[in-house]
Formats: structure tokens, C-alpha cells, sequence
């Protein structure tokens, strides 16, 4: 029986990826499909623990288990590993695509990598100096680096003080001005201008602390769905916030409770709990959002933000979709 270790969308949130003990497999998202599932055999490595694919889904890069240190750039035209990069020790610790430009996270060092024309090393970003303290130094804060024009020379980033306690989860919004933060203690999910560091908003995920695994932007920015351990996808209204739900805590002696004021979501749907889950908003289907979960299960639902409602239009377990291209 595969398990998985993590399930991702692209960034167009076209297609999913998911990376588990018995290889790395690509489905597209809707209609959902398998289009290929690569072997731990095939690859001649072990347990895939990260798996990233490229714009035009010719390129998948890949983290194993067994070297954790190092990435490899799959070729899925030829079906072979094209290139091998070690980081000699050090793990990875995520992988992003972010149009030709591959961003490697590692423990003290962010790693911008270009493929045009080949793949080439173009700049490194001190992200944590070797005691582990981010620049910042400050628990809870977000740094903003924009390496669009910078990749040769230094960039200085913007610092935004989010959360009292460690960041665990965060996203960037389609155009990068806005950005979503939530802490370890995974009751709030804040989204700040990423320019002004202005505070836009704060929103109510729960009482009760919780993991936060995902927090996707809609395609137009109106929108925000957040996935936690505790079973429950939410999605908040960030264009029109009068939309969303307002707490009707009372005053006690005059004391403003910390809830009294907060923003809560006025559509939510659940999922098996406790486990890893991920959501994002789809780009082809207006106000549709999708949740894979670990176990292998399927989530689409159909919303509206007002009125507020919410629909099940289908359920499915992925991994039972068969191997019709297993290489």
C-alpha cells in the first residue's frame, strides 16, 4: 500500500502531484485523470518525500528520502533523470516552480535556479544564519524578497511582523502584492500588503489551536480557503470582508473579547481530520475549490460567498485510479 507523503498542486492549479514511498504521481485535476506515475524502481532512488513540476509539465523535480541533500530534475519526455544537484548535508526542505526560475529552500539558504537556457545556479538568499535565527531575528515574522530584477546583486527584504508565534504556513496571492500568514498556533490567518506591510485583515480559522496545512488565494484575489488537521476547509470573503461571518460574542464587563470582533468564514466544508490536506480554487470552474487529503481522497466543491452556500459536486480516491502509465 503507497504512502503519501505530500500532495501539491501547480501553480495554474491545472494539475496535482503527490510523492509517496512508491514514487511520484501526476493527475490532472479536472476532469481528474492520472497522466503518469514514475516508480521509486524507475527512478532508482527511495522514498519521494517532495515532488515539483515545471509550467509546461516537462520537468519534475524531485527530493527522495534517502538523500534528502539533493534534488533531481526528471525528464518526462525521455522518462529519465536529466541532472542530480547536491547540497552536500544540508536538506531541502521545499521546492517551488515560479515560471523558469525553480526556488530550493533549504535550513539557512534559499536558492533561485534558472533553466533558461540550462539549468543554472543564478542567486542565493541568506534566509537564516547558521545559529538558525532568521535576519530578522523577531519569532513570527515574514520576510518579502521580490528577485525579479535582483537575481545578481543584493536584495534586501521586507520585513513584516505577523504572528507572536512561529510562521508555520503562508501564500502569495497571483500578482505577489498580497500575502497570508498563519502561525504554529493556527487560529488566525492574517494577510498583510506585501509593499505597505499594512495589516488587511485578520481572520477567525477557530478557538481551538490547530495545524494549518494550506492557504490558497482565489485566482482573482476575492477569496481565501484554509485547510487544518482539524477536518474543516474554510473559505473567507477578502475583497468583499462584509461578507464574512462577524462573532456575536457579547461584552463582559466591558472587556473586548478577542474574538468579539473577529472575521469568520462564511462557507466551510469538511474533510477527514487529522490528516494532511491541501485545497486551492479553480481557475477553469468559477467559485469551485478542490481538497486533496493524504488518504488519497477528492474534494470539489461549489461555493457562493453571498449568499453563503456551499456544495458537494464530487468525491473520488485518486490512488485508485489505476496505473494505465506506470513507468
Amino acid at each position: 500500500m503507497s504512502r503519501l507523503n505530500e500532495v501539491r498542486f501547480n501553480r495554474e492549479s491545472t494539475i496535482f502531484m503527490t510523492s509517496g514511498s512508491d514514487g511520484f504521481r501526476v493527475f490532472y485535476i479536472d476532469p481528474l485523470m492520472q497522466m503518469y506515475h514514475v516508480t521509486t524502481q524507475h527512478i532508482g532512488a527511495g522514498n519521494v518525500l517532495l515532488a515539483e513540476i515545471s509550467k509546461n509539465s516537462n520537468l519534475i523535480v524531485i527530493v527522495c528520502e534517502n538523500s534528502a541533500d539533493s534534488f533531481m530534475l526528471w525528464d518526462a519526455e525521455s522518462q529519465k533523470v536529466r541532472r542530480v544537484v547536491c547540497f552536500n548535508g544540508d536538506v531541502i526542505t521545499n521546492l517551488k516552480f515560479l515560471g523558469d526560475k525553480l526556488i530550493v529552500v533549504r535550513k539557512t539558504k534559499v536558492h533561485i535556479w534558472s533553466f533558461v537556457p540550462e539549468l543554472e545556479s543564478v542567486y542565493e538568499y541568506e534566509a537564516r544564519s547558521e545559529d538558525g535565527f532568521s535576519r530578522s531575528r523577531k519569532v513570527g515574522s515574514v520576510q518579502i524578497v521580490d528577485f525579479g530584477h535582483s537575481e545578481h546583486t543584493q536584495v534586501s527584504p521586507n520585513i513584516i511582523p505577523a504572528h507572536k508565534h512561529e510562521v508555520t504556513c503562508i501564500a502569495l496571492n497571483s500578482d505577489g502584492s498580497k500575502v497570508a500568514t498563519a502561525s504554529e498556533h493556527g487560529t488566525i490567518i492574517r494577510l498583510f500588503n506585501t509593499t505597505t506591510k499594512e495589516k488587511l485583515l485578520e481572520l477567525r480559522r477557530g478557538q481551538d489551536p490547530a495545524r494549518v496545512f494550506s492557504i490558497s488565494f482565489s485566482p482573482d484575489s476575492s477569496a481565501l480557503c484554509v485547510t487544518s488537521d482539524k477536518g474543516t476547509v474554510h473559505i473567507f470573503a477578502i475583497l468583499k470582508s462584509s461578507l464574512n461571518q462577524r462573532s456575536a460574542l457579547p461584552n463582559v464587563g466591558g472587556i473586548v473579547s478577542s474574538h468579539t470582533d473577529a472575521q469568520w468564514s462564511p462557507v466551510k466544508f469538511t474533510v477527514p481530520a487529522e490528516l494532511a490536506c491541501v485545497c486551492t480554487f479553480l481557475k477553469n470552474k468559477r467559485s469551485t475549490v478542490v481538497a486533496l487529503c493524504v488518504d488519497g481522497s477528492y474534494h470539489m466543491y461549489r461555493f457562493s460567498l453571498d449568499p453563503a452556500s456551499c456544495k458537494a459536486e464530487a468525491y473520488e480516491k485518486f490512488l485508485e485510479l489505476g496505473d494505465s502509465m506506470e513507468m
